[in-house]
């Protein structure tokens, strides 16, 4: 039996032919071994241990060598998990800004129409802006929805367990989605600003 919590924590491992063990699994006569994981850190497993002990019965051993190689092994992972977070960020980051100026360069008529009916440069950079943040939430949305899909599909194949949602992740992620597209939009704004009326409507 496995029950996983946290990094702090430890695992114990105990061999039992006690009835309450063989009750729990619900396979009388052959349950041997049940490993289970104690928040808290190795004191609280060692304690654990003993109260096990105590009981008759069973035969406790505290895993030390397996819970600091998890730990390392998670460690890890952490670090790697937030290199490939930066890089997502940057590649957003370039994806965004190429959209954003592309959108800008074939529209520079329309803005320089829009600048020589009235519009001001604040209400240039209004527009541009929205279009940014629209992005940015759109991408955060579809990108939190879509790491949601994979994590519990790789918690359940791999870990066999399913993934809990911490509802404090949606909005970390929305704002940098959006903190993203609006640094990615700052270029096509400066860019859409330059736009001339009397050079960009030369022809029409």
């Amino acid at each position: 039996m496995k029950a996983n919590r946290s990094r702090s924590s430890s695992r114990a491992a105990g061999s039992s032919r006690s009835p309450p063990a063989r009750g729990l699994s619900g396979l009388p006569g052959r349950v041997s071994l049940v490993e289970t994981r104690v928040e808290g850190g190795t004191e609280a497993a060692a304690t654990a241990a003993q109260a096990l002990e105590r009981g008759g019965g069973v035969r406790a051993l505290v895993l030390h060598a397996l819970s600091a190689t998890e730990a390392v092994l998670l460690e890890r992972m952490g670090r790697l998990m937030a290199l490939v977070t930066v890089a997502a960020l940057l590649a957003a980051g370039l994806c965004a800004f190429g959209t954003l100026t592309d959108l800008a360069l074939e529209r520079r008529r329309e803005i320089a129409l829009m600048k020589a009916l009235g519009a001001s440069s604040r209400d240039v950079v209004r527009q541009f802006a929205a279009e940014s943040l629209a992005i940015g939430l759109a991408g955060g949305i579809a990108g939190w929805l879509i790491g949601l899909f994979f994590a519990e599909l790789i918690g359940r194949t791999v870990f066999h367990s399913a993934i809990a949602v911490h509802w404090s992740v949606p909005p970390q992620v929305l704002g940098l989605a959006l903190l993203v597209a609006g640094l990615a939009g700052l270029g096509p704004i400066r860019l859409a600003l330059s736009v001339q009326p009397a050079v960009a409507l030369k022809g029409e």
